[in-house]
């Protein structure tokens, strides 16, 4: 059969807008470009609007990108005329691929296996300011909950609030930094091993996922963080846009999301009012759960660090699928 494609292109998310201009002199006819995210994937548009200013973007007929995403969806991009199909494709173990040497992103040699020592009841990760971040950390502080609360931020320095001062967030402004002296090396990402290694003192963990360019509850997005409670060996506590297709898809990878704790019937629940409801199952939850319970959040680490280790095969696994199935000519790869 004859290829649907004069020429397609393969190129990581990062080196698109970095290798643009090799791009250009290289993209007579090109008509589709297949791309990977490699890490959060949620920063899509970004990617999308750099691509669309090049000028063979009138050419481009389909985008396809391969990243943390829970299921597919296809849209046209706003920006060119005319519009190309954008496909938002799942790499399969994602956001575990996040965790891999493949990626750059994280060495999993320097995560160190959990402790099996619980010493707090639930832990959160405050990555920048967010609406329902403030909500979570004002009702955790209400509960007596905050000790295990963990923050990074790119823009503020060590023993300095991530958040702004204004009207909007004051009531919470003075709880953070709660651990002042967390380290945080942006050239070697070593907020990742350390980041597990304190999550692991707790029983819970809070994801808290949410979507920097497309705000609709179809582009589910799972960064990091939703990996990490199955790395650190604790309960995943899902806020993301839409969590229970997170859980199902969670499941589907095979791990135990611990619904006889928190039911399916929580992630039902409009998230701002799920804060409390949360909360009330981890006050009634003891400490000697983990105790009891370890094998089933051993196999949850057992799996995590199985898809870890797979990434580039389910990488290129997804590039070999989008080309077979769209009988594609491959003339490229950047």
């Amino acid at each position: 059969m004859e290829s649907t494609t004069h020429k397609a292109l393969i190129v990581s998310d990062y080196s698109l807008d970095r290798k643009g201009n090799s791009v250009e002199k290289d993209a007579q006819h090109l008509d589709v470009i297949i791309t990977y995210c490699r890490s959060e994937g949620h920063q899509v548009m970004g990617i999308l609007n750099g691509f669309a200013r090049l000028d063979v973007s009138h050419t481009i007929k389909d985008i396809y990108f391969l990243g943390n995403y829970t299921n597919s969806i296809t849209f046209k991009h706003h920006s060119t005329r005319p519009r190309f199909n954008v496909h938002l494709i799942p790499i399969y173990g994602a956001p575990f691929t996040t965790f891999s040497k493949f990626n750059g992103d994280v060495n999993m040699d320097d995560v160190v296996e959990p402790t099996n020592i619980k010493e707090s009841l639930i832990s959160f990760i405050y990555y920048g300011q967010r609406p329902l971040r403030d909500k979570i950390v004002t009702k955790l502080f209400n509960n007596d909950l905050l000790q295990n609360t963990i923050y990074h931020s790119h823009h503020k320095q060590p023993g300095e609030n991530i958040i702004e001062k204004t009207d909007s967030n004051k009531e919470i402004y003075h709880l953070l930094p709660l651990i002042s002296d967390f380290p945080y090396d942006d050239g070697h990402n070593d907020y990742y091993p350390n980041t597990i290694e304190l999550a692991s003192k707790s029983l819970f963990y809070i994801i808290s996922e949410t979507n920097a360019d497309l705000h609709d509850s179809k582009f589910n997005v799972l960064t990091e963080k939703s990996a990490v409670p199955f790395f650190s060996k604790t309960i995943p506590v899902l806020f993301t846009l839409n969590s229970l297709e997170t859980l199902k898809y969670l499941q589907d990878l095979g791990f135990d999301c611990f619904t006889d704790i928190i039911p399916e019937e929580v992630y039902k629940i409009p998230q701002d009012d799920r804060i409390d409801e949360v909360l009330k199952i981890v006050k009634n939850t003891s400490l000697d759960f983990y105790t009891k319970n370890q094998q089933r959040f051993d196999k949850n680490y057992e799996i995590a660090n199985l898809l870890s280790k797979n990434n580039l095969n389910y990488v290129l696994d997804g590039i070999n699928k989008i080309v077979k199935d769209n009988n594609l000519s491959v003339h490229n790869i950047v």
